[in-house]
């Protein structure tokens, strides 16, 4: 399932990690919306709104029917997001507890 969590190959990656480098020295929410609007596609940045949607539901237990439902997404797409939510890296508790929803 290599699609839905990037390898460890890819993430060390030095060209990938100076772009995280480069991000880690942003210091707004403002500076990082125009780099990351500059790097993603719309198509990518709409991915990256309703993936963010789900983890949040995911975190707070919805169940994936409902959250597929209310977000117009497949079970599968849910299903994707809960296994990157619960596996790897733990990058999205990171960013849940920083933003306050997880403590």
């Amino acid at each position: 399932m290599a699609y839905i969590i990037p390898t460890d190959e890819l993430i060390s990656n030095p060209h990938l990690q100076e772009f995280f480098e480069g991000v880690a020295k942003l210091k707004t929410a403002k500076e990082v919306e125009k780099v990351l609007s500059d790097a993603l596609t719309d198509v990518e940045l709409q991915f990256l709104i309703k993936r963010w949607q789900a983890i949040k539901m995911i975190a707070q237990g919805v169940p994936y029917r409902k959250i597929a439902k209310e977000l117009g997404i497949s079970t599968s797409t849910v299903t994707k997001a809960a296994y990157s939510y619960y596996q790897e890296h733990g990058g999205w508790h990171i960013l849940l507890r920083k933003l306050g929803y997880l403590k």
